[in-house]
This record gives structure tokens, C-alpha cells and sequence, in this order.
């Protein structure tokens, strides 16, 4: 199918709160389908960072505001981290009580609670990528930088022909995608990012759907 469009709606640095500030202008483009990943920066994040209890509320905003404006809704887990990174980045006393992935694990747990009940699908990226964070995830050895955090093109290919199984499996509408999110979504570090093309997962997911 020639007649796709995939709208990268991921934005760097972007936690719930930003999401819903800006929700109308995806609201507004009436989506068959929005791809939701939010989360790693209201739970990694030392300055964007909330309660449990604050990331659920936001998220069910959301979700709300998207279930009548898109035609399905698809909910993404937080992708696994490399916790010595994160601690060196955002400091000891904001992982205090919690280790990184622990508290990934709880904001995943909270995912898998949320979806059933709204009825949504949920694409478990998580596992996926934790089967190989060396792979997956950008770090020292496979880019130079202290990352642990944005993924690798192996990683985006991942997370796309992941959204993509699920979208046939639940025979979900796609010709106008959003996927909605922030620096992962976006594809920082690899080539499109921003955009529907290249290595990001909209990109991807774009080949992947037009090929359908």
C-alpha cells in the first residue's frame, strides 16, 4: 500500500505532562492508529521525574483523549536501561530508594494493568530488548557515549517490526499512524530521526506498513 502516512511524533525530552499539553495538535490529525510510548522520562528523568501515582493519572489522560479521536490505540512498554549510566547521569539520591530498572519494572507493571482494562494492545518492547542490551542499547562499546538509554538501529528495528506484528495481529487501522512519544520515538542518534524515514521506528514502520 503507497497510500500510508506515519506521523513521527516523538519529541526529545518530552514526559506525560508535555504529552498532554500537545495533545491537541494529534488530536487534531484524527489518526486510524497512535503508537503510545511514554515514560522513560517521568521515571529516569531527575528533571522531569513524578510519582507512580502521577505517571498513571497522566497516562489515563491520555489515553482517554486518544480513544476518542483515534481509531485504536496501541500502548508500548519502557525499554530496558543500563542502570550505572542513568545513576552517573541523574545522581544517586534520585535512584535512592529504586534502582533504574526497578522502577522501569513498576511503570511496565502499571502498562500491563492499564492495558487489559481499557482494552488496548501492548507491544512488550521491553523483553524483547532485554534479551540483548548490548545489541540494543546504546552504550561505551557500540557508540562511545555513556548512553543506556536511546536504542541502537538494531534496536529501533526491533521495536518497529514489533508494532508492526501487533497492528496484523489485531487487525488495527493504519493508514494514518501516529506514533507519539518522546527522544525514542523521535530516533535520536540514527539516521531519519524526526521523521518517517531512514532508522527511526516510524521509519521503519513506515517500510513495514507500505509493504503490507
Amino acid at each position: 500500500m503507497n497510500n500510508i502516512t506515519v506521523i513521527n511524533a516523538g519529541i526529545p525530552g518530552n514526559a506525560t505532562a508535555d504529552v498532554i499539553a500537545r495533545l491537541d495538535r494529534i488530536t487534531a490529525e484524527r489518526p486510524d492508529l497512535v503508537c503510545l510510548m511514554l515514560g522513560t522520562n517521568d521515571i529516569l528523568n531527575s528533571s522531569k521525574g513524578v510519582s507512580l501515582a502521577a505517571y498513571r493519572n497522566n497516562l489515563l489522560k491520555i489515553i482517554e483523549r486518544l480513544r476518542d479521536a483515534a481509531g485504536a490505540v496501541v500502548l508500548i512498554t519502557i525499554p530496558p536501561c543500563i542502570d550505572t549510566y542513568l545513576v552517573e547521569r541523574h545522581g544517586k539520591e534520585f535512584f535512592r530508594e529504586h534502582s533504574p530498572t526497578d522502577k522501569i519494572a513498576q511503570a511496565n507493571a502499571l502498562l500491563r494493568e492499564i492495558a487489559p482494562i481499557h482494552m488496548l494492545p501492548l507491544v512488550e518492547l521491553n523483553a524483547a530488548l532485554s534479551a540483548d542490551k548490548d545489541r540494543y542499547l546504546r552504550h561505551l562499546s557500540n557508540c562511545g557515549e555513556a548512553d543506556g538509554v536511546h536504542l541502537t538501529p538494531e534496536g529501533y528495528e526491533v521495536m518497529a517490526a514489533l508494532v508492526f506484528d501487533c497492528i496484523r495481529s489485531y487487525g488495527l487501522p493504519f493508514a494514518k499512524t501516529v506514533c507519539l512519544g518522546d527522544s525514542i520515538t523521535y530516533g535520536v542518534f540514527v539516521e531519519g530521526a524526526g521523521t518517517d524515514t531512514g532508522e527511526c521506528y516510524p521509519g521503519r514502520l513506515r517500510s513495514l506498513l507500505t509493504a503490507e
